[in-house]
């Protein structure tokens, strides 16, 4: 009987690196090789987690802010919509809310000096596109 001669088992750098250039491997490729040091990156996601959180608060802040400034928009188109109005607006249309004396508003195209103080001006306002009232000016 012929036995059949085993090949023998390449060392795992020579089956990697045929070319013998293991030792220019930029991670360890025998038990021999330096050890693999893990940084620390603590540092790294205190820092980034700080960033992190610095981004979310700041974009936090900008939409309350936002909010705020709706909610007086909405405010005020309530105060004029809710006002006694005598005309039909157009797009463009510089307007002026009075409150008189018994407490009840009107809108007046009429400027706060031509009524020289007879009621209260509580602000200036244009009709924007979009049918919504801009403040121009509050008194």
């Amino acid at each position: 009987m012929n036995q059949i001669n085993p090949k023998p088992t390449p060392a795992p750098n020579d089956e990697i690196y045929p070319d013998g250039s293991a030792f220019l491997s930029k991670y360890p490729v025998h038990v021999a090789s330096p050890k693999i040091e893990v940084p620390d990156v603590a540092l790294f996601n205190q820092n980034s987690l700080v960033k992190a959180n610095h981004k979310f608060s700041k974009r936090a802040e900008e939409i309350r802010e936002q909010i705020s400034s709706l909610m007086l928009e909405f405010a005020d188109n309530q105060m004029i919509w809710d006002s006694k109005m005598n005309f039909e607006p157009h797009i463009g249309l510089e307007i002026s809310v009075y409150q008189k004396s018994d407490g009840s508003k009107f809108v007046s195209i009429i400027s706060e000096e031509q009524w020289k103080g007879k009621f209260n001006c509580l602000g200036k306002f244009k009709l924007d596109t979009d049918f919504s009232w801009k403040r121009l000016s509050s008194t």
